[in-house]
């Protein structure tokens, strides 16, 4: 028996025959002694074996269990999901959206199964992300897709559109004795957003017994959402925003909507007002879209103040760029992005000119919500419309028709779930109705301006000058104007 390859049987059988025989040989004079020595050795020997058996198995075991444990774990069309440990609720992929990661070694986007634990990990900042991909591509696991590196290769992009999920949450911000957020008594360097992740169970009013309150954009129209889907760019398109309002967008079946992409290095979509990006992005799921979106099970709308409020926050907690440990001070926040090309980066939270791609290493990927490649950008530095609107019966005849909604595209409940209303032209009002929409809560965090909306000027942009700025405009066609997509997977309401 070769000292340097013995199993645990070898070692029990040579002990039993051969060393504790020959014990028990020497002491034939005292054999009930040796008898009762040979039961407990051997009893001893046994106990050991098995002991040593169990622990070298126990990380199968525990593997097995969670194994099992996740085949156990389903979305909404029962098919297996990956969960991380962060208690963030599963992605809901609907039938358009294939999961991706980014690929280190090709740079470029890998699809990958639903089921790989290296698909997202909020823990460590790393979002989950899902696409869109073009007809006839394969969504084969091991993939490997392209995007454009130039306008001039939008139309030649394996993906259609890019998203980044945002799973539910509830949020505390801590003011109490001057503190802007938890941990800094400083606006200009403020602190982390208190952030919990909750599955759509869990439903209180207000704010609970520990000083938490669940984040509104997980609410839509009265559903209980697991968790939104944000656009990972500004919207661009392959041939329009030319022109002042050459989208031609009146309806909710344009079919302009079909040259909408959601990518990076390309110029983001503007010269038209809000309502042509409105009924563009609503007509992504009519009937025959090339996006192959079921609108019975996916909602699409620009983003709402209080779903950018949502992205905003989830960035200045642990698990966004706020806790990431690669950035310190100033750089926690979100670089600028200047340039009419999405997911360009400054290199810094300020500056007069973009200098990187949205996948350069910190200099391009800290102008995301994680300062990685997985997070969302261009949300320092351009002005994008959003959902937001000052209503009275001045906006309502005038501003609001004047931009491509008549005064009953506000009377409708049903379109009431589309845009978030604002009574009180002030953001130092405390009002419910800013909760969550990154307005009062964070009020010039990181020395961001912020021009609130009124019956003047009625329409919300975000972003112009941080991801907490704000900023209010007529709703028209303009060079500068850009938006955002949303996706809300939904039950048809």
């Amino acid at each position: 028996m070769s000292k340097n390859n013995v199993s645990l049987v070898e070692l029990f059988c040579y002990l039993l025959y051969n060393k504790i025989g020959d014990y028990m040989k020497l002491n034939n004079k005292g054999f009930a002694i040796s008898t009762i020595m040979y039961v407990i050795l051997m009893m001893a020997i046994l106990l050991i074996v098995s002991t040593l058996f169990i622990l070298g198995n126990r990380k199968i075991i525990i593997d097995k269990q969670k194994n099992e444990i996740l085949d156990n774990i389903y979305n909404n069309d029962n098919s297996k999901v990956y969960i991380d440990a962060s208690g963030a609720n599963a992605p809901e992929l609907m039938d358009a959206l294939t999961p991706v990661v980014y690929d280190d070694e090709t740079s470029k986007w890998k699809v990958v199964s639903k089921t790989d634990s290296n698909w997202y990990s909020y823990n460590e900042q790393k979002w989950a992300n899902a696409v869109i991909v073009k007809e006839g591509v394969s969504k084969d696991v091991g993939t490997l897709l392209t995007v454009p590196s130039t306008q001039e290769e939008i139309t030649s992009s394996d993906i259609l559109a890019m998203f980044v999920w945002i799973p539910r949450y509830e949020y505390k911000i801590d003011t109490t004795d001057g503190q802007f957020g938890k941990g800094s008594t400083n606006k200009s360097l403020p602190g982390e957003i208190e952030v919990n992740f909750i599955s759509k169970n869990i439903t209180y009013e207000g704010t609970n017994e520990n000083g938490y309150r669940i984040h509104p954009a997980f609410n839509f129209d009265g559903e209980e959402l697991t968790g939104i889907w944000v656009g990972k760019f500004e919207t661009s398109h392959i041939e329009k925003g030319k022109t002042n309002n050459d989208l031609e967008c009146s309806d909710e079946n344009c079919t302009s909507s079909d040259g909408i992409r959601i990518l990076p290095n390309v110029i983001s979509l503007r010269y038209n007002n809000v309502a042509n990006f409105f009924f563009a992005t609503r007509s992504m799921s009519k009937e025959g879209n090339i996006f192959k979106i079921d609108k019975s099970k996916t909602d699409t709308h620009i983003i709402k103040d209080s779903e950018w409020g949502a992205v905003a926050y989830l960035s200045q907690s642990k698990y966004g760029k706020y806790g990431n440990d690669d950035y310190l001070g100033v750089d926690k926040e979100v670089y600028a992005s200047l340039s009419d090309y999405t997911g360009g980066s400054s290199g810094t939270p300020q500056s007069t000119e973009d200098a990187y791609h949205y996948d350069v290493e910190s200099s391009g990927t800290g102008a995301s919500t994680t300062g990685n490649i997985t997070g969302v950008y261009d949300m320092n530095g351009n002005y994008e419309y959003a959902m937001g609107f000052y209503l009275d019966d001045n906006t309502a005849n005038y501003y609001g028709s004047s931009v491509g909604f008549d005064k009953q595209f506000f009377e409708e409940t049903n379109n009431l779930k589309y845009f978030d209303e604002y009574k009180i032209a002030s953001t130092t009002s405390n009002s419910t109705e800013h909760i969550g929409r990154a307005l009062d809560e964070t009020l010039n965090w990181y020395d961001d301006f912020m021009d609130f909306v009124g019956s003047y000027i009625p329409w919300s942009t975000r972003g112009m000058n941080g991801i907490f700025g704000f900023c209010n405009e007529l709703g028209g066609a303009s060079s500068s104007f850009s938006s955002r997509i949303v996706f809300v997977p939904t039950t048809g309401v």
